[in-house]
């Protein structure tokens, strides 16, 4: 397993993939996503896994909370316009899949990958963990945070599947 790892982030410096993806999560007929930039990968319970994190104020967190399986998509540096759009505009008001020209490709496991990724990673949650003031050794990093609205909910996701395009 910890070959896999490795192998990703090969791959990830090879392609001069930007340190961006876009989490998915949902169904088919209903879905969202959003640009995400904080995260890693690594091993937990002797399992790959990866782990992100999403404020609850965001339209795709609904989506999180309420799917086992996520999926994230690494684009190269040239879809930064995707990422801007994903990243600034909420799903609830506008059709990203529309307005960033993405074409979706369903998973046997009901998640939602873009034929423009490099890298997809398909996920399923394992353990989630919502931060909170008090638990922050050093406060320094809540203040840089906390204007921006509340705190963020970490998960971590098993990687279940990975899907390189060349």
């Amino acid at each position: 397993m910890f070959l896999i790892i490795s192998e990703i982030y090969l791959f990830l410096f090879r392609t001069h993939v930007n340190n961006w993806a876009l989490v998915t999560s949902g169904a088919s007929d209903n879905y969202n996503m959003m640009t995400v930039n904080w995260g890693g990968i690594g091993f937990l319970w002797n399992k790959p896994v990866l782990f992100i994190f999403i404020r609850p104020e965001r339209y795709t967190f609904e989506f999180i909370e309420k799917y086992d399986y996520f999926s994230l998509s690494f684009l190269k540096d040239d879809f930064s316009n995707v990422h801007e759009v994903c990243g600034m505009q909420s799903g609830r008001y506008i059709n990203k899949i529309k307005e960033t020209n993405l074409n979706p490709i369903i998973t046997k496991n009901g998640c939602m990958l873009f034929e423009e990724s490099i890298l997809s990673v398909e996920c399923k949650k394992i353990y989630s963990h919502q931060m909170s003031q008090m638990n922050y050794e050093n406060h320094e990093f809540h203040s840089m945070i906390k204007d921006k609205g509340s705190d963020h909910k970490m998960y971590i996701a098993e990687i279940i599947d990975i899907w390189v395009n060349d």
